[in-house]
């Protein structure tokens, strides 16, 4: 990810942070990780099982700092149990109202243990509160930087709360 948008925007600007994972994980300009949360691999099964009910074709999860990012499967099929936390679900359809549907879904039946973001096509599964700006704000106050020295940037629709 951290990759992705350094060819993306090089040459225009050079971000100190980015916030990866629908605000789950605070990587620095290098790309290491610097803070992130977690959700259990019990509300990850959850998520993984109604993906499959509801017929969500892709489900991409994603682990801890020591291993972060990585890809489990590219479709809703089992996982590595060995896996006890998760930073984000990521789900993928090709229709923007299935995609909202399923997100409705998610937050009717797991709101409590997780949050589920809309963007684009596809679904961000975090932890329960967990938003792009709970990233930022986490930023600011380990690095003490005041909220009129932050600029941030997004492209999709879970970027507004930045």
């Amino acid at each position: 990810m951290v990759e992705t948008a350094h060819r993306y925007l090089e040459g225009q600007v050079t971000p100190d942070f980015y916030i990866c994972g629908g605000g789950s994980v605070v990587c620095d300009k290098e790309g290491r990780i610097i803070w992130d949360t977690r959700f259990d691999s019990s509300a990850m099964r959850e998520v993984r099982d109604l993906a499959a009910e509801y017929g969500m074709p892709r489900c991409v999860a994603f682990s801890g700092p020591e291993k972060y990012p990585m890809i489990i499967k590219r479709e809703v099929q089992p996982f590595p149990e060995d896996v006890a936390e998760y930073n984000h679900v990521s789900t993928s359809s090709k229709d923007k109202d299935f995609s909202k549907g399923f997100a409705n879904a998610l937050m009717e039946k797991l709101g409590d243990k997780i949050n589920a973001q809309v963007n684009g096509l596809s679904v961000d599964v975090v932890a329960c509160g967990v938003t792009k700006s709970t990233g930022i704000y986490e930023v600011m106050k380990v690095f003490g930087i005041a909220k009129e020295d932050v600029i941030t940037i997004g492209d999709n629709h879970n970027d507004y709360d930045m």
